[in-house]
């Protein structure tokens, strides 16, 4: 590429520089800003000189909250990857950092237009031109590639045409191949160049670029874009077409832009194997060239079979003679969840929330209509993992009790269920994302024990079984492990069975030679299968399925056991357990991904995302097809009836129907469920036909099929739906009264004692609530939430009801707020403080500047009778200010070595102090009168500490290593041992007085708020 002009110079190669605009900066870092580049969806370019007249290209960011501290992480991992690029057929990146509340990344400055500019000007290229062009850039993609990052915007304006030659651009926000956060609107891409997976919200990997490589040689070739749309949906119904035309483009290029755009990203070529057939003659490919299987994309569901003893009460709907019968159950996606600020990396998978939590390819169409509804970015963070110590099931008092409620059901969907007896008593068996399995009663749906734990992420199947005569879960996680449970204790069998490279979204069992077996399917494209009573594989994996493995199931054909398996491939296919090889040949017929499978013997039964259920007799190879259903059908069960028997279906209506097979309708639709049923399975308890099922509501619910009615229900978690982010505690008519905030932006009020509701959510705030106090407003209790998009309320704790308008003046997130003598002080994403009356809602003065980066934690005091405010910044700093003056006190509190997340403030000796902790794991003690640091700091936590709360001489800390920690602020010692249960890491704590002891509150990820008796020892 170097030397390699493939466009004459000319005039048009100098870029038009256009004047700054009023709000564009005039220095960034040691750049004077001379003009303007160009604007995008992803920030603006500007043009800078530095002190020796060399230029650069500086792109502020806005595609990349800067607010929030894990954001700014991976944007820094990702910048320093995107160096590492080499720089032949790429602008190096030069430096980043934080310039008026936004992201910039500063390159080198290559004078030229892009290659949309070009066309446009000019016209399509001709032949050699355009070879020329596709060497040069699929040289640049092996490139990035081989760096381990994807570019995911590919497009005609990132196609830079240098004197020297073309340079990909624009990929400083480009992801590593493990990323897992997921976006939908402000999709990292742009419309008409995107893959369809990209436009599905499903996690790209290496293929997405070159199939945007391939649109974008089109319309260099043809002069116009592949797709004539403007929008999302527009471009979904264009990929949608059987047949591109690329008429207009000669050979050898027009056949391998065609192999760069079919639909299925396994079956695209490398980046390296396109060059490869550019420049030379084909040759046979190595085999670390093949398309590399990429991240788990996020719609991926699973499937789980049920197996149940034979000797056992609770039985499944076959004859005594048959083999077990395969039950399974799929996940569809969730609501999406705003992702957690300041997650920080610990080792294990990240957070992503949720990201909602979750965007899938199930929930495709509705992404586009989030897209053209104009709604900001929705990320797919990983939920919680499950608690480190289970909640005893008999009443605890004493310091470390939880106080009131207790978990006693799933905190997040319910993703698989299956059955099986113990000790004589029917359960239930259900897997969360919440990552945690529970049993329950099957006959009244009331819990059995506490939570099972162990798996790092979403419990994605589950099975059962007998193991050396004691009944057994086998479950499959995001983890990547299968994992074995005595049922009868609820503790782990064994070490986690590890293989797998994806996550395990399918599970079977059966028995092989009399010894029980569990069969597996993964992301990783293959299926296992183990032998549960060594743990230990049975054979190698069963390869031969292109896309990921999304059910498993077992039958019997010709009287010989059958392992089926389908997903995203379309087909079912057949296999010998006992060989490992092909039992038959493969079954097609569905035109989408196949989620579910259920079992009968020599027949087994699919579902699909194309809409249908289809019935395959596996002897006779005749197939049945369900059509014309109101939704696609995630999970099925089948269950005997009389001589026949009955097919389950539930799917993202929320809705369980019955046919029998040949499709005919069977019984009543059970409805219930407030969201899709994830999972459904069937069994005989007590002689008479149930249906079990779970659900995204987060309930677990039986249904009683000789009536087709509901018979039990376990409701989910009551309160949030999302992200705990603030807590107070507030007192209201004589009783404590928690009041919390979080991802769902709703405030709530709850009795800390009991963990009963109060009243309805507040509602109000249009972004998460990130912030939040509570105090006495004019003899009347009241609370203040701040929101992420910079807005205030306050509500009227006894009534409910909002006070006044929102306040409004923040330049970005409400990260925290304080009240004192009748002044709200709140502060955030600016880096200033604001102060507010609290009566009457009006600003107090101009927003106080200070704090060099923003400010995450406020609290309040007085000190020598005037009100002082205590804020905590991302700039590892303390302030203290005049609350009344508006005036900052003294120099800043330095000590922190790192991010300064938490702040309170209480009384030890007569003296006002503050604690704060942050990143760096401590807390540390500072004498509010002196401004001096008091001891030593207090260590103890395991991960960052991201709350606090006091009372007294004693105050509680919380954060990332899930645990609360309680300590003496006049010794520094700690009080009593870490307080456990949360299931995900703490945001927020309140302290206070309650029945007699002190509590503390504490609420977080797991969209739980807890109560805690800290008071003794």
């Amino acid at each position: 590429m170097i030397g390699l002009a493939i466009f004459p110079p000319a005039r048009s190669l100098v870029p038009d520089i256009q004047p700054l605009k009023p709000g564009d900066p005039r220095s960034v870092d040691r750049y004077r800003i001379t003009g303007r580049i160009g604007e995008g969806g992803q920030g603006t370019v500007l043009l800078g000189v530095d002190d020796d007249g060399g230029q650069v290209a500086i792109k502020i960011m806005t595609s990349v909250n800067a607010d929030d501290v894990e954001s700014r992480l991976r944007f820094q991992r990702e910048i320093e990857v995107a160096s590492k690029v080499a720089s032949f057929c790429t602008v190096r990146v030069l430096g980043h950092g934080i310039c008026d509340d936004r992201l910039y990344m500063v390159s080198e400055y290559i004078p030229g237009e892009s290659l949309q500019q070009h066309v446009l000007a000019r016209g399509p290229l001709d032949a050699s031109a355009l070879t020329r062009l596709a060497v040069n850039t699929s040289t640049a993609l092996l490139s990035i590639h081989n760096t381990g990052i994807v570019h995911r915007d590919f497009k005609p304006s990132n196609v830079l045409l240098g004197p020297d030659g073309p340079y990909v651009i624009d990929f400083g926000v480009a992801r590593g191949f493990d990323d897992k956060t997921v976006t939908i609107t402000g999709v990292l891409g742009t419309p008409a160049y995107m893959s369809p997976e990209q436009l599905a919200g499903d996690r790209v990997t290496p293929a997405s670029d070159l199939f945007s490589w391939g649109l974008t040689m089109i319309f260099a070739a043809l002069g116009r874009p592949l797709f004539s749309g403007n929008t999302i949906a527009a471009m979904a119904i264009t990929l949608r077409q059987d047949e591109i035309d690329l008429s207009g483009i000669t050979e050898p290029l027009r056949s391998i832009i065609a192999s760069c755009l079919v639909r299925t990203p396994e079956r695209r070529p490398t980046a390296r194997q396109v060059l490869n057939s550019l420049i030379g003659p084909p040759s046979v490919p190595d085999p670390a060239d093949l398309p590399r299987p990429g991240p788990r994309p996020a719609p991926f569901t699973p499937s789980v079979v049920q197996f149940v003893p034979p000797d056992s009460p609770i039985v499944p709907f076959a004859p005594p003679d048959s083999v077990p019968v395969s039950i399974p159950v799929t996940v569809p996606p969730a609501d999406p969840v705003t992702p957690d600020p300041l997650s920080q990396p610990t080792g294990a998978t990240p957070l992503s929330p949720p990201p909602g939590r979750r965007a899938r390819r199930l929930a495709a169409a509705a992404a586009v209509l989030v897209a053209l509804g104009g709604a900001g970015a929705v990320v797919v963070p990983q939920l919680v993992s499950a608690p480190a110590i289970s909640p005893a099931s008999a009443p605890v008092t004493g310091f470390g009790a939880p106080i009131g409620w207790r978990p006693a059901g799933h905190f997040a969907a319910v993703t698989a269920v299956a059955t099986a007896t113990v000790a004589g008593r029917p359960v239930m068996v259900t897997g969360s994302e919440d990552g945690t399995l529970r049993q329950w009663d099957a006959r009244t749906a009331k819990p059995v024990g506490g939570p099972m734990t162990g798996h790092g992420d979403w419990v994605r199947a589950v099975a059962t079984t007998t193991v050396n005569g004691k009944p057994v879960a086998v479950t499959g996680s995001d983890d990547k492990t299968v994992r074995l449970w005595d049922l009868t204790t609820g503790h782990p069998v064994g070490a986690p069975l590890t293989g797998h490279t994806g996550a395990v979204l399918a599970v079977a069992t059966t028995t092989l030679d009399g010894k029980p077996v569990a069969i597996t399917g993964s992301d990783d494209k293959t299926v296992r299968l183990w032998d549960l009573t060594t743990g230990r594989p049975v054979g190698a994996p069963l390869t031969g399925h292109t896309g990921a493995v999304l059910a498993v199931a077992t039958t019997t054909l010709k009287g010989k056991p059958v392992v089926v398996s389908a997903g995203k491939e379309r087909v079912l296919r057949l296999w010998d357990p006992q060989t490992g090889r092909p039992a038959a040949p493969a079954r097609a017929g569905h035109t989408d991904w196949v989620r579910a499978l259920a079992a009968m013997p020599d027949t087994v039964v699919s579902a699909s995302d194309d809409k249908t259920v289809r019935v395959w007799d596996l002897a006779s190879d005749r197939v049945s097809t369900i059509k014309h259903l109101p939704d696609v059908v995630i999970s099925l069960a089948v269950i005997k009836s009389g001589t026949g028997w009955t097919l389950l279906g539930a799917g993202r209506d929320g809705v369980i129907r019955g046919w029998d097979t040949t499709g005919k309708p069977v019984g009543t639709p059970l409805t219930g469920h407030t969201g899709f049923v994830m999972a459904v399975t069937a069994a005989v308890v007590n002689g008479a036909p149930f249906a079990f099922s779970g659900g995204a509501d987060k309930s677990v619910r039986a249904w009683d099929l000789g009536r087709w009615t509901a018979s039990a229900t376990a409701a989910g978690q009551p309160g949030h739906s999302g992200g705990v982010k603030a807590v107070a505690l507030a007192s209201v008519g004589g009783k404590p009264v928690a009041v919390s905030g979080g991802a769902d932006k709703t405030v709530r009020m709850s009795d800390p004692s009991t963990g009963a509701a109060i009243g309805t959510p507040l509602l109000g705030h249009t972004d998460q609530v990130m912030s939040m106090t509570a105090g006495t407003v004019a003899g009347k209790p009241v609370a203040v939430s701040g929101d992420a998009g910079g807005v205030l309320r306050m509500w009227r704790l006894d009534t409910g009801a909002a006070l006044g308008k929102p306040l409004a003046g923040h330049r970005g997130s409400v990260n925290a707020v304080t009240m004192i003598k009748d002044v709200i002080v709140s502060g955030g994403a600016d880096g200033s403080l604001h102060r507010w009356n609290a009566v009457t809602g009006a600003p107090l003065g101009a927003p106080i500047p200070g704090h060099r980066k923003p400010i995450r934690a406020l609290a309040s005091a007085l000190v020598d009778g005037r009100p002082v405010a205590i804020s905590a910044s991302e700039d590892h700093e303390l302030r203290l200010w005049d609350v009344t003056a508006g005036k900052q006190i003294g120099a800043p509190l330095t000590g922190h070595d790192g991010v300064v997340l938490a702040v309170a403030t209480t009384v030890v000796g007569g003296r006002p102090v503050a604690v704060s902790a942050g990143e760096d794991r401590t807390l540390r003690r500072w004498d509010l009168i002196t401004g001096t640091a008091i001891g030593a700091p207090l260590a103890g936590h395991t991960d960052w500490v991201r709350a606090l709360a006091a009372d007294g001489e004693r105050v509680v800390s919380a954060g990332d290593d899930r645990s609360l920690r309680v300590w003496n602020l006049a010794t520094g010692a700690a009080v009593g041992k870490p307080i456990a249960g949360h299931a995900g890491p703490v945001y927020a704590l309140a302290a206070g007085p309650a029945g007699g002891t002190t509590i503390a509150v504490s609420a977080g990820t797991d969209w739980t708020v807890r109560a805690w008796n800290i008071g003794g020892e």
